[in-house]
C-alpha cells in the first residue's frame, strides 16, 4: 500500500480547501509533524488503542493516536471527552483497509453526530468513509476525491448501500 497520497507532502492542499470553505463547522484529521490550521478552537486525540505504526524505533515510545482538529461554531451534542477511542481500520487490505489513512466508519459516526444539522463535505474523500458514516446517520454528503482510484474505491463502498431517493 502506498505510504502516501496526492497533496499529502505538506499542508497546502487542506489550507486551500479550508480557505475556500470559510468559517464553516470543520473536523480536520491531523499530525503533530505540521502546523494546525489557522483558526484552530480545539485539540481532539483519537486514540487508535496502540495502531498507529512504529514510530521512530530510536525511542521507547510508538504512536498510538492522532489529531483532530475543530473550526467553526455549530457543534452540538452531549459533551464528552476530548479523547476518543476507537480501533482503527486493519492495516492489511486483506483485512479492510483499502487507503493509506483510511478512517473507520464508527469514529466518523460519532464525529458527525456531533455537526450542525446540514450536508456533509469531504474534499478528501479518500476510500469514503465519511460518505458511509455521514450515510450511515441519514445525512446528506458530498465528497471529492482527486484519486482516481480511491474514487472508484467510494463508488464501489456505496454501490453495497441502500440509497433512498427524493420521490
Amino acid at each position: 500500500m502506498a505510504s502516501s497520497i496526492i497533496g499529502d507532502e505538506d499542508t497546502a492542499a487542506r489550507d486551500a480547501a479550508l480557505a475556500a470553505w470559510g468559517g464553516a463547522p470543520a473536523l480536520v484529521f491531523g499530525t503533530w509533524r505540521a502546523s494546525r490550521p489557522v483558526d484552530t478552537r480545539a485539540l481532539l486525540v483519537w486514540d487508535t488503542k496502540g495502531a498507529n505504526g512504529m514510530g521512530d524505533l530510536s525511542i521507547p515510545w510508538k504512536p498510538s493516536h492522532q489529531e483532530i482538529y475543530v473550526l467553526g461554531t455549530g457543534f452540538r451534542g452531549r459533551r464528552d471527552s476530548d479523547v476518543i477511542v476507537c480501533a482503527p481500520v486493519q492495516s492489511a487490505a486483506t483485512r479492510g483497509r483499502v487507503h493509506p489513512h483510511q478512517k473507520p466508519v464508527p469514529l466518523l459516526e460519532r464525529l458527525i453526530d456531533k455537526c450542525p444539522p446540514g450536508v456533509v463535505a469531504d474534499p478528501f474523500a479518500g476510500s469514503g468513509s465519511t460518505l458511509v458514516a455521514a450515510r450511515n446517520l441519514g445525512r446528506r454528503v458530498v465528497g471529492a476525491e482527486i484519486e482516481e482510484h480511491y474514487c472508484e474505491i467510494a463508488a464501489r463502498r456505496f454501490d453495497q448501500l441502500c440509497l433512498e431517493l427524493p420521490t
